[in-house]
Parts: structure tokens; sequence; C-alpha cells
């Protein structure tokens, strides 16, 4: 049996509908309507045109200038490290991206740097693993610790001014990557290292207050039987020597 219970195979329930509504079209109303549409897309476009010329003036200048810039900046009281890209930068990648996914024709230093945002989104992620571990190296050490990894941070520190002086973001994908690579393996050594260190401490303060808690009923007892060995030898001394007088008195 056919499930439809409409028997009309034409799914348009008015068809005189698309008449009226060509009808409609040819008044003075919709006229003016299809004009102010017409007027208001053409004045979008001519907007959107106009900005996206002036952002592609713009991309030239602010790569340029930002490519430039240090992989890595160093706060000059605590020492700690920052990744170095600009946010104007990630702000152009994203831009690029969608222009490239609407098909607009970018510029060709844009297209450029499109086809190095996922180098330069790896990277960023590998140093901002090397910034983490290096500042808490430097939040969480102490002044017992440092002499223990003084050469190991020397070195790091001494690789660190590549990337805080010589190396921008403009630098070869093959000069970045050796550096990151290089740091990498210092500092992961160094922190493995130092958090080694931080857990031996805790296992040998644990097991210092386990052996006291321990060790502390059988001082208590200890003390007490030497307090009490004390002062039954203090009586006994005391009886000793008043026996003899209270002997000469009953004589």
């Amino acid at each position: 049996p056919n499930p439809n219970p409409n028997p009309n195979p034409n799914p348009n329930p008015n068809p005189n509908l698309k008449v009226v509504l060509e009808a409609m079209q040819e008044t003075d109303e919709a006229k003016d309507v299809q004009r102010l549409y017409e007027s208001i897309s053409s004045g979008l476009a001519e907007f959107e045109a106009e900005m996206f010329g002036k952002w592609g003036d713009t991309v030239e200048t602010t790569s340029t200038e930002k490519l430039t810039l240090p992989l890595l900046t160093r706060e000059s009281r605590s020492g700690e490290l920052s990744v170095n890209f600009d946010p104007l930068l990630v702000k152009l990648l994203s831009e690029v991206k969608y222009f490239v996914v609407q098909g607009k024709n970018i510029p060709e230093v844009a297209a450029d740097l499109y086809a190095r945002a996922e180098k330069f989104r790896v990277q960023r992620g590998n140093l901002e693993i090397i910034k983490n571990r290096y500042n808490e190296m430097l939040a969480t050490m102490l002044d017992v610790e440092k002499p223990l990894l003084k050469s190991q941070m020397k070195a790091i520190d001494k690789l660190l001014e590549k990337g805080l002086k010589e190396l921008s973001w403009s630098s070869t994908y093959e000069e970045k990557t050796a550096f990151i690579d290089e740091v990498m393996v210092m500092v992961t050594e160094a922190h493995v290292t130092l958090t080694e260190m931080k857990n031996n401490m805790k296992v040998f303060l644990t097991l210092a207050l386990a052996l006291t808690l321990t060790l502390t009923p059988t001082l208590t007892r200890t003390r007490t039987l030497t307090r009490t060995l004390t002062r039954t030898r203090t009586l006994t001394l005391t009886r000793t020597r008043t026996l003899p007088l209270t002997r000469g008195a009953h004589r």
C-alpha cells in the first residue's frame, strides 16, 4: 500500500502562487525593494574590496616587522623567559586563513606567511614547553640545589643567548629547529634532575618522619624509666644519710 495518503503528486500546494509572485515583482514597490537591495549589495561589495585592499597594504609591513623579532625575551628581574611571537602575527595568520577559505586572492607575502603557519605553530609550541620548564626551575630551585645544577644552568643560559639575540622568526626553518631541539634536550635534562632531587628529598623527609614517630614511644619510655630510677636513687641516698642520725638519737 502507498504510505502517502496525499494523492496529489505536485509538492506545491498552490500552483498559482508562482504566477502571483511573478506579478508582484512587476509592481513599483517590488522594483523599489529590488533597487534598494542592489544598492546595498553594491555598497557592501565596494566596502569589502576597500577594506581588503587596505589589509593587503599592511600585510607586508606587519609581517616584515614582526618576523624580525627574536624568538625569546627574558624578564630583567626574575630572569624568566617568554616566547616572543607577536600577537599581531597571530592575528594576521588567522585573517590569512579565513581569506584563503573564502577564496580571496591574497598578496604573495600573505601566501608565503600562510604556507609557514604550521611550522610556526609547532616551533611556538616547543618553545612554550622550554619556557615553562625553564621558568619552573627558576621559581622552585632552592639555594642548596643551585650549586648542584650550576653547570647545567650555565650551559643552558649560554645557549639561550642565541634565541634571545641572534635567531628571529625570519631565520631559516633549519636554524630555528636545530636551536629548539638542542635547548629542549638540555632544559629537559636539567628539569628531570631537579625533579628527581626534590622527589628524593621528599622520600628522605618521609622516612625521617616515620623513623621519628617510631622511636618516639621508645624514647619516651626510656626518659620515664630514667626519671624513675633517678628518683629512686635520690630517695635511697636520702634515707641512707638520715638513718645514722636516727640511730644516734635513739641511743
